[in-house]
C-alpha cells in the first residue's frame, strides 16, 4: 500500500497511442481539450437540441389539448352555474365578466328588496318580477353557453367578452 494521498483511479488514463479514443477529453498527446473543443460536442449539442426540440413539440400538442379541454370545462361549468345560480350572476363572474355579473346581482337584489319593502305599501308585488326576469335571463344563457361548441364560445364570451346572451 502506499501512502499517496490522492485517491485511487481504478480506471488509469488511456495509453496515447495513435487513433485511441481517450475517454478523459484528452487529447492523443496527453494535453487536456477545452470542453467545447470536443469533435463530439457538436453531435452532442445537435441531439440536445433535437431532443429538446421535441420535448416542445410534445409539450405543445398537450397544452393544445389541454387548452381545448378548459374551454369544454369552462363551458361546462359557466352553463351549469347560469341554470342553477343565474339570477345572482355568478356564471358572469366565473367568466370574468364583474360588470355584468354586478348588474345581475344588484338588480336580483334590489328587486327583493323594493318587492319586500314595497309589499307593506301594497305596490310591492310588481318589483318581484325583476328578480324572476334577471333568473330567466341566466338560465338562458345557461343553456345557450352549454348548446355552443366549444370554439363558438371560446370566440364569443373568453376572447370576445360578450357581455350579455
Amino acid at each position: 500500500m502506499t501512502d499517496d494521498p490522492r485517491p485511487h483511479d481504478p480506471f488509469p488514463p488511456a495509453q496515447a497511442t495513435p487513433g485511441a479514443v481517450s475517454l478523459d477529453k484528452s487529447t492523443p498527446a496527453g494535453q487536456r481539450q477545452e470542453a467545447g473543443a470536443s469533435p463530439w460536442a457538436a453531435a452532442q449539442d445537435a441531439a440536445t437540441g433535437a431532443a429538446n426540440a421535441a420535448q416542445q413539440a410534445v409539450q405543445g400538442g398537450l397544452n393544445s389539448f389541454q387548452a381545448q379541454g378548459d374551454v369544454a370545462q369552462r363551458r361546462l361549468i359557466a352553463g351549469l352555474l347560469g341554470i342553477f345560480l343565474g339570477s345572482l350572476g355568478v356564471h358572469k363572474f366565473y367568466l370574468g365578466m364583474t360588470q355584468a355579473g354586478l348588474i345581475m346581482l344588484g338588480l336580483t337584489i334590489g328587486g327583493w328588496i323594493l318587492g319586500i319593502v314595497g309589499s307593506l305599501v301594497i305596490v310591492g308585488a310588481i318589483f318581484f318580477v325583476i328578480p324572476w326576469a334577471v333568473g330567466l335571463l341566466g338560465l338562458v344563457e345557461g343553456v345557450l353557453y352549454l348548446t355552443k361548441s366549444d370554439t363558438d364560445f371560446q370566440r364569443d364570451y373568453l376572447s370576445g367578452r360578450k357581455p350579455w346572451l
